[in-house]
């Protein structure tokens, strides 16, 4: 859809067809009777990127720095159908719906906060609000810096966030989401478990625990080891995931 006109006869996918939802019907009632916590999810990508993807990422910039009245209607569409797919979920019974958007660069928003609060915040308070509203938890991952709308995440309901550590920074991510959500911690796979030494790696995760940790809201924890990383520094994560994740049991 690089041509607007193109808008004018787009016809978005049936939200029917999401998934097998009688599969997932199915597989929701077994779950539910081993007494099993139920997560589903969305695609990742499922809206501020499903833009850029849909307009190209070039397109969509000059679109939010324009403000292009074609936005709302496109914007529109990617609500009905992932609206459709949300109450879908819901009606089957699950606990939580996963959601995945990347909306941060190594160092800012792409997009202004104000665009961003705009053009996607409306939205994502429609999607995790419909969910809270039923007693469903929302999580959301995504990479990049989003220090900036970490409080209007908050505001439009995430129960539990999947921020990147370091990009992010510990500091700022203790002072604005500790004991308000569950943070959801992506480990550093950029700098320190890549080019670090395994004590270094130690003492990163500890801090993490130490800062992060709190019973209320919660600390969790995970990392990607991506081609290039030593097999000594991905045995450094794992033994401090193992070393520190009953710190906060017995405080």
């Amino acid at each position: 859809m690089s041509n607007w006109e193109n808008l004018k006869n787009y016809t978005p996918p049936d939200p029917e067809n999401y998934t097998d939802w009688e599969k997932a019907k199915n597989d929701i009632t077994e779950a539910r009777k081993k007494g099993n916590f139920i997560s589903c999810g969305v695609d990742h990508g499922f809206f501020f990127l499903l833009i850029t993807y849909l307009r190209g990422f070039e397109n969509a910039m000059i679109d939010f720095a324009e403000a292009n009245e074609n936005l709302f209607k496109l914007i529109e569409i990617i609500e009905n159908y992932w609206l459709a797919v949300i109450k879908k979920w819901i009606g089957l019974g699950v606990d939580m719906v996963g959601f995945g958007d990347d909306l941060g660069l190594q160092t800012s928003l792409p997009i202004s906060p104000e665009a961003w609060r705009r053009y996607i915040k409306p939205s994502y308070k429609k999607f995790f609000s419909l969910c809270r509203e039923n007693g469903v938890h929302v999580s959301l991952h995504t990479d990049g810096w989003i220090v900036s709308i970490m409080e209007d995440l908050i505001e439009c309901g995430v129960s539990v966030l999947n921020p990147q550590d370091m990009v992010n920074g510990i500091e700022n991510i203790e002072k604005i989401l500790k004991g308000k959500i569950c943070i959801d911690l992506d480990i550093d796979r950029q700098h320190i478990t890549y080019f670090g030494r395994p004590e270094e790696i130690d003492q990163h995760i500890f801090n993490c625990v130490k800062r992060l940790g709190s019973k209320k809201g919660g600390l969790l924890m995970k990392f990607g080891a991506y081609p290039g990383t030593p097999v000594e520094n991905i045995g450094a994560v794992i033994d401090a995931f193992e070393k520190y994740h009953n710190y906060w049991v017995n405080a």
